[in-house]
Parts: C-alpha cells; structure tokens; sequence
C-alpha cells in the first residue's frame, strides 16, 4: 500500500509495496527490490562536489544576511543555519547542514540550486 499526504505527488521510478512482490518456485523474489546496501546513492558527497568547491564561500556556523538587495554570485555553504533576507537574486547554489531560510521581498533563482543536508528549506518571498 502507497498513501501520501501531498497534494501533489511526484514520483519519478516505481513504487513497489509487499503485495507486489511474488516467489516463484525456487523461493525467489521476481521483482528487483531496492537493497539499501547496493544502492544506496550519496547524495551530499555529489552535490557538496559539483556545486559547493570552486570559489564557494564557507561559514562553519550559521549565517544570516539581510540587505534590500542580495546577489549571490558565488556559492554559500553554511555548517550550521542559513537565512537570507531581503529582494534575493540567485545566480549560484546556496546550502547548509540545518535549515535554509531566504525570507523578504522579491526571489529570483537563475539556474541555481537551494540544497540542506538535514534541515527545512523554507522560502517565504512574496
């Protein structure tokens, strides 16, 4: 059985539940089962590489940002909590271990990637 409380549903590959699954005579499953131990995909490593290296501004606590205006051209990466606040252009990646919070006026995301290892991302612009 699949139960979601989303309004919208996105479910990009397949959803297999117990009923689904058949032995067959030798006792083994016909269905190819995701095995946490084969393949599970790290995804923190992938993105921490492609998205937060080359001229990444870091911050080993948490950040805050507040200006009428914000451009961020170059990647932020925080250790602890981020919160932009204010008209927000993003041009690059933005990500923290906690919680992301861009907060304000006006955002506009160019090709860019809004990423927290262990928290909330809540963006509230009007």
């Amino acid at each position: 059985m699949f139960s979601t409380t989303a309004q919208y549903p996105n479910i990009n590959g397949t959803v297999t539940d117990y009923d689904d699954i058949e032995d067959n005579t030798e006792g083994e499953e016909t269905e190819d089962v995701f095995d946490v131990n084969k393949d599970m995909i790290l995804i923190h490593t992938k993105l921490a590489d492609k998205y937060f290296t080359e001229n990444c501004d870091t911050y080993d606590e948490d950040f805050t940002y507040s200006d009428m205006n914000l451009n961020i051209n170059d990647p932020i990466y925080v250790t602890g909590r981020l919160n932009l606040d204010g008209n927000i252009s993003l041009n690059n990646a933005v990500g923290a271990v906690s919680d992301v919070d861009l907060s304000g006026g006006n955002l506009n995301g160019n090709n860019t990637v809004i990423y927290s290892k262990f928290g909330d991302i809540d963006i509230s612009n009007s």
